[in-house]
């Protein structure tokens, strides 16, 4: 800390003086002091100024002799006050085309008493470049190196070393929109909650577009709620649009899953569960990336390994829900209806018989004949399409539940082909109710 006036010259960083008013506090690099203005850590080439006491600033840098380069950030800049280190956890893995932006969309954010943790995934293109570059004009950013452990235990790394009261997470090639941060802080220290929830939109090349698992989850807002209350929240699986108090992760050990895709869906099901309230803002927080090349995970569902990868993550999220029926409940609802549906498509084409047997078997296990026939919550066509998964007519799938939704004409055509269907699940119902044992 200074408290006296001091030229800097020949600043290594902006090669500008500076001078410092006599009153002047400058926070250091990685300080964690109570005091009202921590550094905001923002390389900008500065005129000479004098900095009053009132003010927070930002360290640009240090001379040869160790003084400090800083300038001020004034009101007019929208930065907006601190509820306590915000910590950004970000996994990056051969995202050189998108990472720019997603840094510079979490360190332009109006809420600025930030931290950005960046693990490089053992990236093969320029992607750690990019990120050197970004952490060399901002010493809030901190780079980790993994090599390809994924991004469950690449994010599990970053957890070790954040230190922040506040914690949320960004992949490498999305975009937070500005004051998303904000928005989720505040909302967070107003509701005394545990978690803040932001909506969610895709962001494609032509503009952005809705995000169906969102759209049902968080879309509305509600204050001071958890997910026993609106048990739609399980479809709010992703770990990125939520601002969470850290001790959630730390008291109750949450970790994510390593080795495998869909690494969130069960330890953020498990926050919701463990949390003492969820607030749910009802507005946009996060932009979603849809990969033009379709290699994120979620655009890899013909993979056999991506399957299998969701139904652990299923498997392991309704353990999860023993002891909360209603919301096992609402759980399986979604699995029916959401997330195995994602992939009967690649079930139907798939050359490998090893995928199509995969996915039965996770169709028996979540929706037996007796929920694909019975189950309030499912449309005809999908009925349809559990009904043919079960008895290995997978060449159907789709032309069928392509007639059914294609018009009303097309609709009424196959209404006796659906009750015919739907009768004979009844009738094996019936029969498998009089066998013995």
């Amino acid at each position: 800390m200074l408290t006296a006036a001091r030229r800097l010259a020949d600043c290594r960083c902006c090669g500008r003086g500076v001078t410092l008013g006599a009153r002047a506090l400058v926070l250091l690099r990685g300080s964690t002091s109570a005091s009202p203005f921590r550094s905001l850590l923002r390389r900008r080439a500065t005129s000479d100024a004098t900095i009053p006491v009132e003010v927070a600033f930002q360290v640009l840098g240090t001379s040869d002799d160790g003084t400090v380069c800083a300038e001020a950030v004034s009101s007019d800049r929208g930065a907006v006050p601190s509820d306590g280190l915000l910590s950004v956890v970000m996994t990056a893995r051969d995202v050189e085309e998108y990472v720019g932006e997603a840094v510079s969309s979490v360190l332009d954010q109006s809420y600025r008493d930030l931290e950005l943790v960046v693990v490089d995934d053992g990236s093969a293109d320029g992607t750690a470049g990019v990120l050197a570059e970004l952490a060399s004009h901002d010493p809030r950013v901190r780079l980790l190196r993994a090599d390809g452990v994924g991004p469950g235990a690449a994010r599990n790394l970053a957890l070790r070393e954040v230190g922040g009261e506040l914690l949320t997470f960004v992949d490498g090639d999305d975009v937070v929109p500005q004051g998303a941060f904000a928005a989720l802080v505040g909302a967070l220290g107003s509701q005394d909650a545990d978690i803040a929830v932001g909506d969610v939109v895709r962001l494609h090349d032509h503009g952005l577009g809705p995000s169906p698992a969102h759209e049902r989850s968080v879309r509305r807002r509600h204050e001071r709620t958890h997910i026993d209350a609106v048990p739609d929240l399980v479809y709010d699986s992703t770990a990125w649009n939520k601002v969470y108090r850290r001790r959630l992760w730390t008291d109750h050990r949450l970790h994510f899953t390593e080795g495998a895709m869909y690494e969130d869906i069960a330890v953020v099901l498990e926050a919701h569960v463990r949390a003492s309230a969820v607030t749910i803002l009802g507005e946009v927080t996060y932009h979603w990336r849809w990969r033009r090349d379709s290699s994120s995970i979620t655009q890899l569902k013909g993979q056999e390994q991506n399957l299998r990868d969701r139904v652990r993550a299923l498997d392991h999220s309704l353990h999860l829900t023993e002891n909360h029926p209603e919301l096992r409940a609402a759980l399986l609802a979604k699995i029916r209806r959401f997330d195995l549906l994602l992939y009967a498509y690649h079930a139907e084409v798939a050359r490998d018989r090893s995928y199509r047997k995969l996915y039965r078997a996770a169709v028996r296990q979540f929706v037996p004949v007796r929920d694909a026939v019975l189950a309030p919550d499912l449309a005809v066509e999908d009925r349809l399409a559990y009904l043919a998964v079960h008895a290995g007519a997978f060449s159907v799938i789709q032309p069928m539940r392509r007639l059914v939704r294609s018009s009303r004409d097309g609709i009424s055509s196959t209404r006796g082909t659906v009750r015919r269907a739907v009768g004979h699940g009844r009738a094996n119902l019936r029969r498998a109710r009089r066998r013995p044992g």
